[in-house]
C-alpha cells in the first residue's frame, strides 16, 4: 500500500453509523438514571403530599361550612324564640 492509496468510506453511513452508537448510549445512560434517581421516589412523595394537604384543607372548607351553617341555623332558632 502506498502513500496514494486510500480506504474511502462514505459519510453517510459513517455518519448514521455514529449517530446511532451515541442515540444508543444516550437511551441507556437515560434508563440507568430513570431506574437510579432518587428524585423519581421524591417526585411521588410530594404528589401524595399535595393530595393529602388539598383533601386536608377540603374536610376543613366543608367543616366550616356545615359548622357555620349549623352555627346560623342554631342563632336563628334562639332569636325567634324556638320557632
Amino acid at each position: 500500500m502506498t502513500d496514494t492509496d486510500k480506504i474511502t468510506i462514505p459519510l453517510k453511513w459513517l455518519e448514521t453509523t455514529i449517530e446511532a452508537a451515541a442515540q444508543a448510549a444516550a437511551d441507556l445512560a437515560i434508563e440507568k438514571h430513570t431506574l437510579a434517581c432518587p428524585i423519581v421516589a421524591v417526585t411521588d412523595r410530594v404528589r401524595k403530599l399535595e393530595i393529602r394537604s388539598a383533601a386536608m384543607l377540603a374536610f376543613m372548607l366543608g367543616s366550616g361550612v356545615l359548622g357555620g351553617g349549623a352555627s346560623a341555623i342554631v342563632t336563628y332558632l334562639l332569636r325567634s324564640g324556638g320557632g
